[in-house]
């Protein structure tokens, strides 16, 4: 008579990550949770309201989960359900969560003043940013008074190795830190864009050692170059802003001191 093997408890789950990089492997980890905070992550800076389907494709689980975990975070109010439209918006105490993290960033009192100068005589958009996992989180923004820049606003998400905030703090961290956030990177990103990435993270560096600045280039309208440029901070956190390529002189001076 053939004996029957017990299953070995070895107390670990089978893991697995996420697209955000959220690695699953620890017992303690309540995936039902995690699950309905990367839902209300999937809301995007220009993202008024979305549907149960659109939410699946973006947290990769099934719509019928996606349709539970809703209910239960309107029912809390972390967001709000337009029945007419069959859709869902962040509700009013998301607000309680970002009001709480922004108020113990003292590092936000200290810069403003600083950032708001720096816009002005540039006539761009200067940020800090904190990272969040494999992206990079504005915690706040500066404007000039005449400048023409993008919409982003406090809150707003870039990636974390295509911008040059992103590789200003690639380059402030230490090895290991940079080492573990290009593998998870690695992980969610396109394989032909694997190179470029890696090419363009080992540009910012060097840049960073030379300079004490880092850029990023991409082609824009009337064959002009649209700039953008960040150093990393003590954090560390970045100040980064868009400008032409007029202005990367002065501003390289500024960033440098």
């Amino acid at each position: 008579m053939a004996k029957k093997h017990k299953k070995e408890k070895t107390g670990k789950r089978v893991g697995s990550k996420s697209k955000t990089g959220t690695i699953k492997t620890d017992r303690h980890f309540v995936v039902a949770l995690a699950r309905g905070l990367e839902l209300l992550a999937c809301f995007r800076h220009r993202d008024r309201l979305l549907g149960n389907q659109e939410l699946a494709h973006r947290c990769g689980v099934a719509k019928s989960t996606v349709s539970r975990l809703n209910y239960t975070l309107t029912k809390l109010g972390y967001l709000t359900h337009i029945e007419e439209l069959g859709k869902y918006g962040l509700g009013p105490a998301t607000l309680t969560l970002a009001s709480g993290m922004l108020g113990r960033l003292d590092i936000r009192k200290l810069a403003r003043p600083l950032m708001q100068d720096l816009a002005e005589f540039s006539q761009c958009l200067v940020s800090l940013a904190s990272r969040g996992r494999l992206s990079m989180i504005y915690v706040d923004v500066a404007r000039g008074s005449a400048a023409v820049t993008l919409s982003l606003d406090t809150g707003s998400r870039i990636h974390i190795a295509t911008t040059a905030t992103g590789r200003a703090y690639l380059a402030a961290v230490s090895e290991q830190v940079r080492s573990d956030v290009m593998d998870g990177v690695r992980e969610v990103a396109e394989v032909s864009r694997w190179p470029d990435l890696q090419r363009g993270v080992a540009q910012a560096l060097l840049d960073i050692q030379k300079l004490g600045v880092c850029f990023f280039w991409r082609l824009a309208e009337r064959r002009e170059f649209n700039r953008r440029t960040s150093a990393p901070g003590q954090r560390p956190a970045a100040y980064g802003d868009q400008l032409w390529r007029s202005d990367i002189r002065r501003l390289t001076g500024i960033f440098a001191k």
